[in-house]
């Protein structure tokens, strides 16, 4: 076997496209990952990475060692997870796209019963996460298009329209004039390209509203973005589970009845190693049913409605 230390200084590598980024997050210097990797490669016998006046880009057995690699770290960092969660009590870890925690999934957290018991639920923001999967994750729950993942199930939670919302006062006053041309936008931050999502341009191309300069607006982030649009802001553009909650109170409205359809949605990754533990199987039950019930709308009616202004 190579060394250790070589080994995981070239899935540093590969996990943050550059030697620079690698030995930062492994608090060594640059020179020291780039022996590494030069000592790997002699025990290989084999070229890994190629080098150019920009940098370093992956070979083809580079890349297939470094699929490899990654997926042996992140089970061991889970092995060790699930050790500390073990000594700490029953704990499960969920992953989730920071929208749907911040306004579904923590609101309705306290309906989770594990058989009367206590479990320690952990959620965090996966879309600032710095690994593609994180290895600690008993869950994840994302939104935009998966495919197959190795080493884990993955299921199709919910199919979403995206519209734009805002406070009542804000929609009396759209509906007075007609028009959304004079409306404050505002425009999520951080949103990682894997999301697919379409944005204030992409809305207004797909359903025809080109009348609206979509590159105006205020641009705030995830954690900021919900209040402003309640408290009278602005527009928010968002998505069918997200907006149940505040639509089933009129915190928000719909002012308008356009809304995008794409083959986007919520998706549950399970991963294969943790799929058995009965925390998590009951929480996959749980998650379910709930997204079930907000598709279904409180008392069998739609969930999302435009108002009447």
């Amino acid at each position: 076997m190579p060394s250790l230390n070589s080994l995981r200084a070239y899935e540093a590598v590969g996990r943050h496209g550059s030697i620079v980024a690698a030995a930062r997050s492994l608090n060594v210097t640059a020179g020291a990952v780039s022996s590494q990797i030069k000592n790997l490669e002699a025990d290989l016998g084999i070229q890994l990475l190629s080098r150019d006046g920009r940098g370093v880009c992956m070979t083809p057995v580079g890349e297939q060692l470094q699929n490899g690699l990654e997926a042996a770290f992140a089970e061991i960092a889970g092995c060790i997870e699930r050790v500390a969660d073990q000594r700490a009590g029953s704990r499960i870890r969920i992953f989730s796209s920071p929208m749907f925690a911040s306004a579904w999934l923590i609101p309705r957290i306290d309906r989770f019963d594990y058989h009367g018991t206590t479990i320690d639920v952990v959620i965090e923001d996966r879309w600032a996460c710095p690994d593609r999967i994180p290895p600690s994750a008993d869950l994840i729950v994302d939104y935009g298009r998966f495919d197959n993942h190795l080493g884990f199930d993955i299921v199709k939670l919910s199919d979403e329209e995206v519209f734009p919302v805002c406070s009542p006062d804000m929609a009396r006053r759209i509906a007075d004039t007609g028009s959304l041309a004079e409306c404050t936008l505002l425009h999520r931050k951080g949103v990682p390209h894997t999301a697919n999502w379409p944005g204030w341009r992409g809305f207004a191309a797909s359903v025809g509203l080109d009348k609206i300069d979509t590159s105006r607006g205020l641009r705030l982030s995830t954690a900021l973005i919900m209040e402003a649009a309640r408290t009278g802001k602005g527009l928010l553009l968002t998505n069918t589970t997200v907006a149940h909650d505040d639509l089933t109170s009129g915190r928000l409205v719909r002012p308008i009845a356009e809304a995008m359809r794409n083959d986007c949605g919520y998706w549950l990754l399970l991963p294969q190693t943790r799929r058995v533990r009965p925390e998590v199987v009951a929480f996959t039950v749980w998650l379910k049913d709930e997204i079930r019930r907000c598709s279904d709308g409180p008392n069998g009616s739609p969930s999302v409605q435009v108002p009447a202004t």
